[in-house]
C-alpha cells in the first residue's frame, strides 16, 4: 500500500501551496499545472539505458564526482529538489544520502521513488542541509563528497518540458555562504557546486577546478 505523501504536506501545514501550484495526487502519482499542461516526474525514465550501457561516465557531474580515478565515493546532496542529479549520481555507483527541506519536493521525490520502488538506490531525508551538517554525529563516517546545488536563475527554454519553474515557485533559499562553509567543513575529499555557466562562483573562494557542461559548470573545491 503506497503510503500517503498527499496527507503528509497537509500535515506539514502546506494545503496552502498544494492549492497555489494545483498540485494534486492520483493513481499515476503527483502532478502540477503549468500553463495549461500537466507536468509529472518523470526523468527516471531516462536512465534505464544508462545503467544498461554506462553511459552515465560521460557527464560532467559525473566527472567532477568522481574525479580521474572513476571511484565510487558516498555522497550527501545538500539541495535534493526532484532529485534528478542525486539519482544520476546513484546510478553510476555512488552511495547517495539526499535531503530536502522543501515539504513539497521531498514529498514529490519520495513519492516517486516509492512508486518505481528505488528507495534503495538512494536514501532521502527531510531535512535542513545546514542543520543536518552542523549535528554530524562524530561516530558517523563523513561523505567524501557533498554536492551543492542551491537555486540560480533559469530561464527555462522549454516550458512545458523542464520543472525549473516547480523549483524556483516552492524550493526554499538558503544562506549560501553558512551552506557552502558547512559542507567545506564536513567533507572527507570535496565540494561539488553546480553553477550556471553565466553565474558567478557561489562564494568568493575561488575553486580548485572546474568541470563545464553545456549550460551548467562544477566548481571544485578539493579539501
Amino acid at each position: 500500500m503506497m503510503y500517503d505523501w498527499l496527507k503528509w504536506i497537509r500535515q506539514q501545514g502546506a494545503s496552502d501551496l498544494l492549492q497555489q501550484y494545483h498540485i494534486d495526487l492520483d493513481e499515476k502519482g503527483f502532478f502540477w499545472h503549468y500553463e495549461g499542461h500537466i507536468q509529472r516526474l518523470n526523468w527516471m525514465h531516462q536512465y534505464h539505458d544508462l545503467i544498461e550501457d554506462g553511459a552515465f561516465k560521460k557527464y560532467a557531474l559525473i566527472r567532477a564526482i568522481k574525479g580521474r580515478t572513476g571511484a565510487d565515493r558516498y555522497i550527501l546532496d545538500c539541495c535534493a529538489g526532484l532529485g534528478k542529479d542525486a539519482m544520476l549520481m546513484a546510478v553510476s555507483g555512488c552511495q547517495v544520502l539526499t535531503c530536502e527541506r522543501s515539504p513539497i519536493l521531498f514529498a514529490l521525490l519520495k513519492d516517486h521513488l516509492d512508486r518505481y520502488q528505488l528507495n534503495h538506490m538512494m536514501h532521502c531525508v527531510y531535512a535542513d542541509a545546514i542543520t543536518l551538517m552542523e549535528n554530524w554525529p562524530i561516530s558517523r563516517l563523513k561523505p567524501d563528497v557533498i554536492y551543492l546545488d542551491p537555486m540560480f536563475n533559469i530561464v527555462p527554454r522549454a516550458k512545458v518540458k523542464q520543472h525549473s519553474w516547480l523549483l524556483q515557485s516552492i524550493g526554499m533559499r538558503t544562506d549560501n555562504e553558512q551552506l557552502f562553509n558547512r559542507a567545506l567543513s564536513l567533507a572527507g575529499d570535496k565540494v561539488v557546486v553546480k553553477r550556471s555557466r553565466r553565474n558567478d562562483h557561489l562564494v568568493s573562494m575561488k575553486p580548485t577546478y572546474t568541470i563545464e557542461g553545456k549550460t551548467t559548470r562544477y566548481d571544485v573545491y578539493q579539501r
